[in-house]
């Protein structure tokens, strides 16, 4: 009983050192987004509708577009494409005119997450000369806070990497 008089304090200083060092999880926005694009309207519901099986696709064209707003800030963008152009652009709303946050398209990842700075209004545009398709599967926009575990984040591959395999062979 002793013990467990001063284990039980421990406990509670334990957790209660820990507890600041757990992030809140993200507020997920996507519901709440307002999507506009550059053409094919009808489908526009697939981006949001979490529904990986369906997509929204832009019709063969210079520069197409998909802008997002919403009322609370976006700090966090995933992009789930279904056509990837070779590059395009993150860009916020400026006045009348839109400046670029991020790039993207090299390396060509089909999921990719984009940590922005509280924007209301983003627009994302394919940068390519050449007409093309854009498509998304989902879009994803989160508050701030920790990214959910779910999001893919990826990484460059590195340049150069030393390897050591080996195989337990069994005779």
């Amino acid at each position: 009983m002793k013990k467990l008089k001063i284990m039980l304090p421990i406990l509670l200083i334990l957790l209660l050192m820990t507890a600041p060092a757990m992030a809140d999880e993200a507020e997920n926005l996507t519901d709440g987004l307002t999507v506009k694009v550059v053409d094919k309207a009808g489908k526009v519901k697939a981006i949001t509708d979490g529904s990986y099986k369906s997509f929204w696709e832009s019709s063969s064209r210079k520069e197409p577009w998909v802008v997002i707003s919403s009322d609370k800030p976006i700090y966090g963008l995933y992009l789930c494409f279904q056509k990837i152009p070779d590059t395009y652009v993150i860009q916020k709303a400026s006045g009348e005119d839109w400046v670029t946050v991020a790039e993207g398209g090299n390396p060509r990842y089909h999921h990719v997450f984009f940590e922005l700075d509280g924007l209301k209004k983003i627009r994302i545009l394919s940068t390519m000369e050449k007409k093309n398709v854009m498509g998304f599967n989902e879009i994803y926009a989160f508050g701030q806070g920790e990214v959910p575990c779910w999001v893919q984040r990826w990484e460059a591959p590195v340049e150069k990497a030393d390897l050591l395999f080996l195989i337990a062979h069994p005779d």
